[in-house]
C-alpha cells in the first residue's frame, strides 16, 4: 500500500497517469482505500455476491470524485495561475513528444535520428528584463505581476499580430510557458530557423511598446534566444557515446536540458547587449541634460536607475560608459560592446561552473564557452 503523504503516479477510468503531489493527500488516500478493495474482491470467485458488487462500484459517486479530482488536478499542475500559459511541466512534456518524433534508441543501442525533422523545430527562450525595477515601483511585486502578466499576454499570441503572424506563415507555434518567474519558452514546430528568430522578434517588438506601470521611467524589454533542435544533435551524440547511450526516454531529457542551457546562454547574450545600450542612454541623459524616458536624468535618477539596468550587464562602470558614450565609429562602438558582452558571460558562466559538478553540466558550460569564443 502507497503511503498518503508521497508521490504516487495513478491511472484512473481513460485518464493517463497523473502525478499527485504531497498535498493531495485526500485523494490518495481514497485511491488507496479503493486499490485495497479492489485487490480483495478480485480474489472472490466469478459470480459471488461480493464481485457482483464490486462490479457496481465502479461508477460509485466517490469514484466519479476522485476522478474529477484527477482531471482538474491535471490541469492546474499544466497551467501557470498568474499568466495562464502552459507551466513548466507541460513544457517539458510536449519538448520530450517533439524530440521523441525524431530521435530513437533502439535497446541494442541503434540510433534513429530524422534530422530533417530535427531542423523544423526550435526551442526559444525569452527572459523578461527590470523584473527587480517593476517590483521596487508603487504596488510592490503586486506591479511586477501586472507587468509579467501583460507581457504574458503577448508571448501568448493573445494579440491580433501574433494571430496574424502565425496565420500568414502556416506554422505552428505551441508551449507557451511561464518556466522560471521571469523567463518564457515557445516550441516553434514545422518552421525554419529564421520564421523561429522572426517570431522572437515580433515578440520583443510588442514588449518594448509596454509600459511597465503608469510610474515607470525605465521601458519595458525582453531578451530572446533561440536554438535550433538539431544545430548540436551530432555533438551531442558524440558527447553520450562516450560512456554509454541512455534509453530513449532518458536521452530526451538529457537533451532537453542540454538546449535548454544553450537557449538560456543566447538570452543571456541578448540581456547584456541592451543592458549597456540602456546603461548608455542613461550616461549620455545625465551628461547632456536632455532626458531619458521624456524627463531630465538627474545624478540622482542615474544612480538609482542604473543598479536595475546594470543587473544583466554587471562590472560595467562610469568610466567604460563614458567611453562607450563618446565612441563616434559604430563599427568601433559594437567590437567594444562585444568585448563587454563577452566578459559578461564568462563571469556568468564561471560562477555557474562553480555551483554544477554534474558531468552533463559541465559539458553544457564548455559548449557555451566555445560559443562565447566565436562572438
Amino acid at each position: 500500500m502507497m503511503d498518503a503523504g508521497s508521490e504516487i503516479y495513478v491511472g484512473i477510468g481513460r485518464h493517463k497517469l497523473v502525478k499527485y503531489p504531497d498535498a493531495a493527500e485526500r485523494v490518495a488516500r481514497r485511491i488507496n482505500t479503493r486499490m485495497d478493495q479492489n485487490q480483495r474482491l478480485r480474489k472472490e470467485p466469478f459470480g459471488s455476491g461480493a464481485r457482483t458488487r464490486y462490479a457496481k462500484r465502479q461508477s460509485t459517486p466517490a469514484l466519479i470524485e476522485a476522478e474529477y479530482d484527477a482531471v482538474q488536478m491535471e490541469k492546474e499542475l499544466n497551467i501557470d495561475e498568474l499568466t495562464g500559459l502552459h507551466s513548466l511541466r507541460k513544457y517539458k512534456s510536449d519538448s520530450f513528444a517533439a524530440l521523441q518524433s525524431c530521435i530513437s534508441i533502439t535497446p541494442d543501442r541503434n540510433i534513429t535520428v530524422d534530422k530533417e525533422k530535427l531542423s523544423r523545430i526550435h526551442f526559444i527562450r525569452l527572459d523578461i528584463g527590470l523584473l527587480s525595477y517593476a517590483n521596487t515601483l508603487e504596488g510592490g511585486h503586486e506591479t511586477g505581476d501586472k507587468y509579467k502578466a501583460k507581457v504574458a499576454q503577448i508571448v501568448g499570441g493573445n494579440t491580433e499580430k501574433m494571430a496574424e503572424y502565425a496565420k500568414n506563415h502556416a506554422v505552428d507555434f505551441s508551449g507557451y510557458v511561464m518556466t522560471k518567474g521571469d523567463e518564457f519558452g515557445i516550441i516553434a514546430r514545422n518552421c525554419s530557423a529564421e520564421q523561429a528568430q522572426e517570431l522572437a522578434n515580433e515578440i520583443r517588438a510588442e514588449v518594448v511598446k509596454v509600459k511597465i506601470s503608469p510610474e515607470a521611467r525605465l521601458p519595458a524589454s525582453i531578451s530572446t534566444g533561440v536554438v535550433s533542435v538539431v544545430e548540436f544533435i551530432d555533438k551531442y551524440l558524440n558527447f553520450e557515446k562516450e560512456v554509454s547511450l541512455p534509453n530513449t526516454e532518458e536521452f530526451h531529457k538529457r537533451y532537453y536540458h542540454f538546449l535548454d542551457g544553450i537557449a538560456d546562454f543566447k538570452a543571456e547574450y541578448t540581456k547584456a547587449v541592451e543592458r549597456i545600450d540602456l546603461l548608455c542612454k542613461l550616461y549620455i541623459g545625465k551628461q547632456s541634460g536632455e532626458g531619458f524616458g521624456g524627463n531630465a536624468v538627474t545624478d540622482e535618477d542615474f544612480h538609482k536607475y542604473k543598479f536595475h539596468a546594470a543587473r544583466g550587464a554587471f562590472g560595467i562602470d562610469d568610466s567604460t560608459l563614458d567611453d562607450l558614450s563618446r565612441e563616434t565609429n559604430e563599427e568601433m562602438k559594437k567590437q567594444k560592446t562585444a568585448l563587454w558582452v563577452k566578459s559578461i558571460l564568462r563571469k556568468r558562466n564561471q560562477t555557474a561552473y562553480k555551483r554544477e559538478h554534474r558531468r552533463l553540466d559541465i559539458f553544457i558550460l564548455e559548449v557555451k564557452r566555445n560559443l562565447i569564443a566565436q562572438l
